[in-house]
């Protein structure tokens, strides 16, 4: 009975839309998963506080697929599943850190409506709901487009549930309009809803051209991230914290704190001239922020920071078996990418100065293993930025800000964040037997756990340059 559940759900929405005849649908399995991903992390940190070494980490589940088609424009898509997960990371006199949880999950549901062209490849298709984007060739690093954010600037690997080749497609919610105007020309526009970060809902646009040719594949697009907030008091939060003024010709957060931390950074490391100086912009800003509470009319202008901005992105492929005939190298052997995303184009003063260090470039390539392997890929990944990878300040205290507070013992200072300046990874996949997969991957990347509240880390724990993990994957699908 309950294996037969979706396929009722299914037949009765198909029932329900007009202008198709009932007997011209139909509903087909289209496959099933399940997987053990085990490994280490040999090396990381979670909060500053929590370093994990050689700590063991392991998840298991499994997930199917349906197709339901009416007539010859309409389909419906449903992936749904299960995993189970243990918390990362494991912590003594917390019972909920020493078990596994298992969640019911969804991976797919929405509609694709055809029309014109051929039926495998229509002029116009339209998608509606939950979907999966991919288009790039990455298997770890890169698909820039849904996996990066704005004013906090940060990067996603990993989905909080698996670690190993999750770069199959960054799952939106929302609509995709795609239009293949020639062979080789399509381009698409999203209107999506925000359903990971911090302010949730607010709606984006994004519009991709892509070009393929047998030799170089481009795709050059741009994305209004949060062009439309739900509440605009939550997108441009006036949250005290979340505002700057100029005083004498100088820009100044009305955030003691973060100088606060500034300081303390700088006195750990030595350097007490600019302790001092971040020192006495503390008690500048606190002792003006009094004299504003007692006489609001000597306040000088407020300005806010936001969470919107403009992500220009763009990737390129270069497929060189082309150049030696398509029977000389398997599946994506030859294949050289890269990817690119500049988190926010315009500048923010203060934590958001320089636009370079939000710009992140990635590169993979797939190296030929002549029939040893099925997959052999190798990525790498710079981002400069002068924070953590995260977005906690954006969760917890509702502000477009960089974590700074990250470690509200050590302090904070920007110079010592070059440790995660270059990630990489390497994916390795051999198919054992028909429908059967072995993978593995080793990484220092983005990689972000599940605490027992069940809450996904806002940050990653990979934060400096001997960080790093390794997963192997066991894969069964038919």
């Amino acid at each position: 009975m309950h294996r037969m559940t979706p396929c009722i759900v299914l037949s009765a929405f198909l029932a329900a839309v007009p202008g198709f005849p009932q007997e011209s649908s139909e509903i087909d399995f289209t496959g099933a998963q399940i997987f053990y991903e085990f490994g280490s992390i040999v090396k990381g940190v979670e909060l500053a506080t929590d370093t994990m070494d050689n700590y063991w980490t392991q998840r298991f589940g499994g997930t199917f697929d349906l197709k339901a088609r009416r007539g010859e424009n309409l389909s419906l898509y449903l992936g749904a599943g299960s995993i189970f997960w243990h918390a990362i990371p494991r912590l003594e006199g917390q019972t909920g850190t020493k078990v596994f949880f298992g969640d019911a999950i969804l991976t797919k549901a929405y509609a694709q409506f055809d029309m014109g062209g051929e039926k495998e490849n229509p002029a116009l298709r339209t998608k509606l709901g939950f979907f999966p984007v991919k288009n790039t060739y990455s298997r770890n690093l890169g698909e820039y487009m849904f996996r990066t954010g704005t004013y906090p600037d940060f990067l996603l690997t990993g989905n909080g549930y698996t670690a190993v080749n999750t770069a199959l497609g960054a799952s939106v919610l929302g609509t995709q309009w795609t239009h293949t105007a020639t062979n080789m020309f399509s381009h698409d526009l999203f209107f999506t809803s925000e359903r990971q970060s911090y302010p949730l809902h607010d709606f984006s646009l994004t519009y991709l051209a892509k070009l393929k040719t047998g030799l170089l594949n481009i795709g050059l697009g741009v994305q209004f991230n949060r062009l439309i907030p739900v509440t605009p008091s939550l997108t441009t939060p006036g949250e005290e914290k979340n505002t700057y003024f100029v005083l004498n010709g100088v820009t100044y957060a009305n955030n003691p704190e973060y100088y606060r931390l500034l300081a303390t950074g700088s006195t750990r490391d030595s350097n007490l001239v600019e302790a001092a100086a971040y020192k006495a912009t503390e008690l500048m800003v606190d002792s003006l922020r009094r004299v504003w509470e007692a006489n609001p009319s000597t306040m000088p202008e407020m300005k806010k920071f936001t969470f919107k901005g403009i992500k220009p992105m763009g990737y390129f492929s270069l497929d060189f078996k082309s150049l030696f005939g398509n029977d000389f190298f398997r599946g994506d052997e030859m294949v050289l990418y890269a990817e690119g995303v500049l988190m926010g184009y315009a500048n923010q003063p203060i934590y958001y100065e320089n636009r370079m260090d939000r710009l992140a470039l990635m590169a993979g390539f797939y190296i030929p293993t002549f029939g040893l392997l099925d997959y052999f890929n190798v990525e790498v990944e710079r981002l400069t930025a002068k924070h953590i990878n995260g977005y906690r300040n954006a969760m917890e205290g509702g502000i477009p800000l960089p974590d700074y507070n990250y470690d509200p013992i050590g302090g904070y200072d920007p110079d010592d964040w070059k440790g995660d300046d270059l990630k990489w990874s390497v994916f390795l996949g051999r198919k054992i037997l028909d429908g059967f997969q072995l993978q593995a991957q080793i990484a220092s990347d983005h990689f972000r756990g599940r605490r027992y509240t069940r809450t996904v880390s806002e940050n990653s724990l990979m934060v400096d340059s001997d960080n790093w993990y390794y997963m192997i994957k066991m894969q069964a699908s038919l």
